[in-house]
């Protein structure tokens, strides 16, 4: 046991000596401090990938993207665009969505960030576009009821920056809110934002919970439906996205032209069986009929349960 121990020793005592040695030729190698300091700093590297996660929001804060982007720019007068976003925007790339004009991406995880941003005097006060996304994260906060928080961002961007065009993206699902919590904020946001000068609602309504890796921040497709959904709302000339409804079943369908119906076929037709089931859903439906319907189906409930 002692000339086990004898014999780690003596391997402890070299592996310090070939580190000293190794200490020693770094510093004689490095020409200057600068150079020693960025190698030290480049050793610690893992040490911080162990303790913080990917995909914690904290984390995006220190993210070196999103401090460059929450900095200043050198020139604010030449800064066109601003986008006031949450870690769902990390990686958005300010530059596809304004490819001719200089923007500034800036980290917003909630709305008394944003309200803090917009009431800073240091801001250009010439911005032609400012994307506001954020107020998920208020949720709890607000006991589900974010839509007014929401609309005093959109009032307190309207009025600093009467200029501009402002584009609010309504909340994304998530698996942990119910979906009932996150549609009726957008519809309030419909109903509220719709009289604010300037203000535009950007709709995300081809995004589901499935577009979310991690059930809270967006997958690859999630990114670039979302980035696409707010590039054209914002760069948008012709239309209005305040009429725009959020559910994709009240839109007419593109390219298609249907024929004058007669008095014959004026009711809606049943979804045949080569039908997809996107287009079934996309068909309207008689509400008469979508009450009978539910009707029954409570009907049968009850018979079921009275047999039992």
């Amino acid at each position: 046991m002692q000339e086990e121990l004898s014999v780690l020793k003596s391997e402890l005592q070299k592996k310090d000596e070939l580190i000293n040695n190794m200490k020693e030729q770094l510093l004689l190698d490095s020409s200057s401090k600068g150079s020693h300091v960025k190698h030290l700093t480049c050793l610690e590297i893992p040490t911080d990938n162990r303790q913080s996660p990917a995909v914690d929001e904290p984390h995006s804060s220190s993210d070196p993207q999103t401090k460059n982007n929450s900095t200043a720019p050198d020139n604010p007068t030449k800064t066109e665009a601003l986008i006031l976003i949450d870690s769902n925007g990390k990686y958005v790339n300010e530059k596809l969505l304004f490819p001719k004009m200089k923007a500034q991406k800036m980290w917003c995880p909630n709305t008394s960030k944003a309200l803090q941003i917009l009431s800073d005097k240091n801001l250009n006060e010439t911005y032609k576009h400012i994307i506001i996304h954020t107020g998920t994260n208020d949720l709890r906060v607000t006991k589900g009821n974010v839509a007014s928080v929401l609309r005093e961002v959109a009032i307190r961007a309207s009025e600093r920056f009467p200029e501009a065009k402002i584009t609010l993206s309504t909340l994304l699902p998530r698996s942990d809110v119910p979906f009932h919590v996150i549609q009726g904020n957008n519809v309030e946001l419909s109903r509220t934002c719709a009289l604010i000068p300037n203000v535009h609602l950007a709709h995300h309504k081809d995004i589901r919970p499935h577009h979310m890796y991690d059930y809270i921040h967006l997958n690859k497709k999630g990114v670039q439906l979302f980035a696409r959904v707010l590039k054209s709302t914002a760069l948008c000339k012709t239309g209005n996205s305040r009429n725009v409804h959020i559910m994709s079943s009240s839109q007419p369908q593109r390219n298609i032209h249907l024929p004058p119906r007669t008095r014959q076929d004026s009711t809606p037709r049943a979804p045949s069986q080569h039908d997809s089931y996107a287009a079934a859903v996309q068909q309207p439906q008689n509400p008469a009929a979508a009450e009978l319907n539910q009707i029954r189906h409570l009907l049968n409930v009850i018979c079921s349960k009275l047999v039992k």
